[in-house]
Formats: C-alpha cells, structure tokens, sequence
C-alpha cells in the first residue's frame, strides 16, 4: 500500500555519533549479547524494531520540542538506542562497522570521506590508502558491504544531489551536472537516466507535478 496524503509514510533517522557509539560497544565488549548474531556486517540492514527500541526514539523525538531537556538527556536516550541496536540479531555486525582495525569500520571511514568529497576528481587508489587497506581488497570488501563498487557508490551520490538540487534549489540540469562533479552534461543525462529511467527535465517536471 503506497503512501499518501491521507496515509502519509512517516520516518526518523539517528545519525550515528562514533563516540557515542564507542561507549556503548566498550559496555558490552565483554558480554555475550555483542558476541551473538549476523556475522556479515553490510552497510545496510534491516531488523523489526521491537518496542522497547521504539520507545527509546519516540523519546528522543520527543526531545526536540524541549530544548532545556535536551541537553541533558539526548546522549543518554542515544547511548539506550544504540546499545538496544547492538543486543538485536544485528549487533555484532553493526558493532564491527565502528570498532578500529576491522574491514568494515575502514570501509565505513571510505564511505564517509566519498560522501564528503563525492563532487571531487576521486582516486580510489589514494581512498584505500588513506583507510589503511590495499587497493584489491578495498574494492572486493566494499563491493561486500556496501553492495556497489566505490565508482557506482559515487555515482548515486552525485545523482541523487542533482536530483536534490533540481527539485529543491530549482537548478538548470546543466548547473545540477556540474556542482555534483560531472564535466559533460551530455554524460550526465546518460547516467541519470540508467538511474532514474527518464531524463533530467522530464524527471524533475514529473516529481514537481506529483508533489503539487
């Protein structure tokens, strides 16, 4: 059943604070809760949300409309949703993306300086060494975590900002093209219309007629 006005799909995300996260795996480094679970950290993952994590967010949202409140009980709610994210069936893979020298947590650090610099000329040669990892196996494990090679990964982001930009910044797809790192408007068209199915104009008009 698709979302509407009537039935909008409603969503909150938690951006992950490291040191936030460090606490809570120091915590539980030494109890069999992190030890158990998926063995195969991906950078993406789903698991039902049990009610006690529900809980916990409904709290931290709720936080925002207190600001005198916030301060001092936000890190602590956070520290609660994390540590309910390291004891569900995904925790140990979820921990190993945040805990220092594992595959997963350098790829991670790639993944965030590609979203940081994406618009940039990107030499993934100097990204794995700058992760610590060789170029063969900083390609093969981001391929197995991430689920794109790192091309394809930079790719969707310039996209997806393009898209962004022509629909909420009302960008000429020719603007679109070059802020997000792309030197031929031509090429441009190409690859946003393999991902999005149509071209750049028809795209963005469509999008705006739907939301009207």
């Amino acid at each position: 059943m698709g979302a509407s006005k009537t039935n909008p799909f409603l969503a909150i995300s938690l951006t992950i604070e490291p040191k936030l996260c460090d606490q809570a795996i120091a915590f539980l480094s030494d109890k069999e809760a992190l030890k158990s679970g998926a063995e195969d950290s991906k950078m993406f993952s789903l698991f039902e949300a049990d009610d006690g994590l529900l809980d916990a967010f409904l709290r931290l949202s709720e936080l925002a409309l207190h600001p005198e409140h916030a301060e001092l009980f936000s890190d602590i709610v956070k520290r609660e949703i994390y540590l309910r994210v390291l004891t569900s069936p995904l925790g140990r893979a979820f921990s190993q993306l945040y805990v220092s020298g594992t595959a997963e947590n350098k790829i991670r650090r790639a993944v965030d300086w590609l979203s940081a610099h994406f618009s940039q000329p990107i030499d993934h040669s100097s990204v794995a060494e700058k992760v610590g990892m060789s170029t063969a196996s900083y390609y093969r494990r981001f391929r197995e975590i991430v689920g794109s090679t790192p091309s394809q990964f930079v790719r969707n982001l310039r996209l997806t900002e393009a898209k962004r930009l022509m629909i909420d910044e009302q960008f000429e797809a020719a603007q679109a093209c070059y802020r997000v790192g792309y030197d031929s408007p031509t090429y441009f068209s190409r690859e946003f219309r393999n991902m999005f199915g149509e071209s750049p104009s028809k795209h963005v008009k469509r999008i705006a007629a739907e939301m009207q």
